[in-house]
């Protein structure tokens, strides 16, 4: 019994010692469970609001932060991120409050309220911001801010239009994009106009399609920079250049930029002859390394890269024993990020002088880097071009017959064509369908007879006065040489070998009667022959009478037109009015077109062949030869030198004594 007893004592305890773990194991689950979800150790962030949303500029909005937390006093809210723009006004508040969960429980939570001041217009993302709670640290998710402007007591989202670049600071010569963004775009949209103010100096070139859209993403909200427009700007000379204030349109809504400066520092020294800034590759290649003495063999070089090719200058080659005829410029390239992209050449066309060899050096082209950041080269290269002799061809020369033949006498007295043009007295006979119209006004479309007597008077007392005032002469405008008489004296010129007075005279028949085929056949047929390959054209195929007669006719057909309709109405008449009113614009651009073009000053080579100058100096060396007779065009005067262009486009320097203006440029009525 005594060992029994024991046992039954041991059991007993043992029960207890059980019965004493469970309960204490179950109360510690419990408390971890309970501190699992208690708010202390996981809390979190339930929401943050913004009132109002939009708001206007100068208002107040406040932040609102809900925190799933119990204990306010712990709660400490950082909000060291938020945009300059916006102000701090009253709080941080930190307050606790019970809600109601689901299960119908009451919970603490902690709320933050924070009232700023919006100073600037536009969208702004607010970026997370910091709440500490004990040893936690919670951050709200970004929020989207619009501050608007008022209009009429109507809150609106102003545009916000900026001018960016991709460089503040530039070099004299260099081609920089320059955009007119719109920036904080919440969708992509299409602008509906833009409002461009140009700056002053420089190059501002429009450059379609070069333009990004950038975004700004935090979070879920994202916003967009929209180019509206795009330019490439090319400064000319150095200092601080303004980039005016420009807008943009969309939906009624205007936003406008500030002034933008761009700093432009004068070039590298190194680089003063290229003027080239970007990347480049400098190739060049001869068509030609053997040639017969007398033929044309060309250089081609080429600039390819990105940078700034509207700009740079080609190397300019040096040659020996031949003779530059002419240069050909081509481009190749398209606005780019780095300003523009493709090739810039130069063809040089020389013709080859003597037997033996002639040398071309094409120099070294420097470039400024922007990759690299320094000045870049590619070294000179020489070339050789072995003139042969001509091989003689053994061919019986036919003899060229002249097709041409003086005009008989009777065609060759009088000028073909008056100038009336250029009498301002002339143009009395714009008068009259206008008198008979205003009087048709003035009569309201009765007593037609009468408007057409007083038409007749009015319009002789005006031409008598206009006889008086302007003493009239009609022989005043006409011609002081009739141009078949100079086709004639050319025709003996030709005859009798005297070749430079018979194209001069050519070209000023052609210039007194432009419509005349006969005289620019001729002048054709003996340029060919003679092989004037670098004349300039003759002049162009209107005379301004043709117009001035145009202008007359239809002119009075308008006013007719108009005074018919005044009196019954028709809808043939009204296509009549336009149909005159449109002749009369036409034909009065045509003429001042065609005299302008008569205002070309040219003249020929005298005397023997000469050669053009590249600087106005007697002693520098001979450029280009010219034949006797060559046709040029008279640009510029310095001192006793003119500078002139041939048919090629080739310009140089030559002594006035050496040239024979065209009786054209002395006569009176061009």
């Amino acid at each position: 019994e005594c060992c029994n007893g024991r046992k039954r004592l041991v059991m007993k305890r043992l029960l207890i010692t059980v019965i004493v773990l469970s309960v204490c194991i179950f109360n510690l689950s419990a408390e971890e469970k309970r501190q699992d979800e208690s708010p202390f150790k996981f809390p979190s962030i339930e929401g943050m609001e913004i009132s109002p949303n939009p708001v206007g500029r100068g208002d107040l909005f406040t932040i609102t932060i809900t925190v799933d937390y119990d204990n306010s006093e712990d709660v400490e809210f950082l909000f060291d991120a938020m945009p300059a723009e916006l102000v701090l006004w009253r709080g941080p508040y930190v307050r606790s409050f019970t809600e109601t969960d689901k299960s119908g429980a009451s919970v603490r939570k902690t709320r933050i309220t924070t009232t700023f001041k919006a100073q600037a217009s536009g969208r702004m993302i607010i970026p997370p911001l910091t709440v500490n709670t004990g040893k936690f640290e919670l951050k709200t998710d970004p929020v989207l801010l619009r501050v608007g402007l008022y209009s009429n007591r109507k809150l609106y989202m102003p545009i916000e239009v900026e001018w960016q670049a991709g460089l503040d600071t530039v070099f004299v010569g260099e081609a920089v994009p320059v955009f007119l963004t719109v920036k904080n775009q919440e969708v992509v949209v299409i602008f509906d106009q833009t409002k461009i103010a140009y700056p002053r100096d420089g190059f501002f070139e429009q450059a379609s399609g070069i333009g990004q859209i950038t975004t700004l993403k935090e979070g879920k909200v994202v916003l967009y920079d929209i180019p509206a427009e795009t330019f490439i700007y090319t400064a000319h000379s150095p200092g601080r250049v303004k980039v005016p204030s420009s807008g943009v349109e969309y939906g009624g809504i205007t936003g406008w930029s500030n002034d933008f400066y761009l700093t432009v520092q004068p070039a590298p020294a190194e680089i003063k002859e290229s003027g080239a800034i970007g990347d480049f590759s400098l190739s060049s290649k001869l068509d030609k390394t053997q040639v017969e003495a007398g033929k044309y063999f060309e250089l081609e070089i080429t600039v390819k890269g990105s940078g700034n090719l509207n700009y740079l200058e080609l190397p300019e080659p040096s040659a020996a024993g031949c003779i530059l005829i002419s240069t050909e410029e081509s481009k190749s390239y398209s606005p780019s990020l780095s300003g523009f992209s493709g090739t810039k050449s130069m063809k040089w066309i020389y013709e080859s002088e003597e037997i033996g060899t002639a040398e071309i050096s094409v120099p070294e082209f420097e470039f400024f880097s922007r990759t690299t950041g320094k000045v870049e080269s590619v070294r000179e290269r020489n070339y050789r071009v072995n003139i042969t002799a001509a091989e003689a061809v053994e061919a019986v020369e036919e003899p060229v017959i002249f097709p041409f033949s003086k005009l008989p006498e009777s065609d060759t007295e009088t000028a073909v064509w008056k100038n009336y043009y250029h009498d301002y007295y002339r143009y009395v006979w714009l008068l009259p369908a206008l008198l008979f119209f205003i009087l048709i006004k003035i009569l309201r479309g009765k007593k037609i007879p009468v408007a057409i007597v007083l038409t007749v008077i009015i319009f002789i007392a005006v031409v008598s006065v206009g006889r008086f005032s302007f003493n009239f002469e009609a022989e005043s405008v006409q011609d002081s040489i009739p141009a078949g008489k100079l086709y004639n004296e050319a025709i003996d010129s030709f005859h009798e070998d005297r070749l430079t007075d018979c194209l001069h005279e050519l070209r000023t028949a052609v210039y007194l009667d432009p419509v005349n085929n006969l005289y620019r056949e001729t002048l054709s047929w003996i340029e060919q022959d003679k092989g004037y390959i670098n004349s300039i054209s003759p002049a162009i195929q209107l005379h301004p009478d043709i117009f001035y007669y145009i202008i007359i006719i239809s002119f009075n057909l308008f006013f007719l037109a108009a005074a018919v309709a005044s009196l019954r109405s028709g809808g043939g008449l009204s296509v009549m009015i336009i149909l005159f009113g449109f002749t009369v614009i036409l034909a009065g651009g045509m003429m001042v077109y065609s005299h302008l073009s008569r205002q070309e000053m040219t003249a020929v080579i005298s005397g023997t062949d000469r050669s053009l100058k590249k600087i106005p100096r007697e002693s520098a060396e001979n450029w280009v030869p010219l034949k006797a007779g060559t046709a040029v065009r008279i640009l510029n005067r310095s001192d006793d030198f003119i500078l002139v262009e041939t048919g090629l486009g080739v310009k140089g320097w030559i002594n006035d004594e050496f040239i024979l203006p065209d009786r054209s440029a002395q006569s009176e009525d061009g």
